[in-house]
């Protein structure tokens, strides 16, 4: 009797010992799983991340013309060169002076001397019959009220023909300029004034 319930009890030990170990083996597959999952998940999160920060040095390594060329745009850089070259061209043609017509130069009381600022008149006047070589142009002296009718005509023509000299230095052919004296004939401002006397004291172009 004694033997068989020690076999008993052996049997019993055993079988609780396979029932511990599978169950102990069971838990470590879930942990073993559960564990792989996050280290699963870890990776997929690092490549991620990895996949980001490439992309971000990729972007990096490409030229700011590349980078403004793909958005349709131009660079600072290439905008200042822009703005460098309209300013340079605008610049340029200032200082030649070529105005949509020819313009009116003043003179003095009593003057046919040309005077700095009609000067510069005429210059830009010379660039624009140089441009255009196929004008010819009148030359009109125009004087105030003020003297003898002769003498304001006298004046006029002395008016005109300084003008015709001075653009015939700079290079327009005299063929191109004919001169001729209004006095006081045609002002330009009808007021007895000197503010309309300064008007009238004139060499005005008229294109043949």
């Amino acid at each position: 009797m004694r033997r068989l319930v020690n076999i008993s009890s052996i049997r019993v030990i055993l079988l609780l010992c396979l029932i511990s170990l599978a169950f102990l083996g069971s838990c470590k597959k879930g942990q073993l799983r559960s564990d792989e999952g996050v280290v699963k998940q870890g990776r997929s999160g690092g490549a991620s991340g990895e996949g980001e920060e490439g992309t971000v040095g990729k972007s990096g390594e490409v030229g700011e013309e590349e980078l403004y060329a793909r958005e349709g745009k131009k660079t600072p850089g290439a905008y200042e060169e822009q703005l460098y070259e309209e300013q340079t061209k605008a610049k340029h043609v200032r200082s030649a002076r070529m105005p949509a017509d020819l313009e009116i130069v003043y003179f003095a009381f009593d003057k046919a001397t040309l005077t700095e600022e009609a000067m510069e008149k005429l210059d830009a006047d010379a660039n624009y019959l140089k441009a255009h070589p196929e004008s010819t142009v009148e030359t009109q002296g125009h004087c105030d009220e003020r003297g003898s009718t002769e003498y304001n005509l006298a004046l006029g023509e002395r008016r005109a023909r300084n003008v015709k000299t001075y653009l015939v230095d700079l290079g327009i052919s005299a063929d191109r300029l004919r001169t001729i004296s209004f006095g006081e004939e045609k002002p330009s401002d009808p007021g007895n004034n000197e503010a309309a006397w300064a008007k009238n004291r004139r060499a005005e172009f008229v294109k043949q």
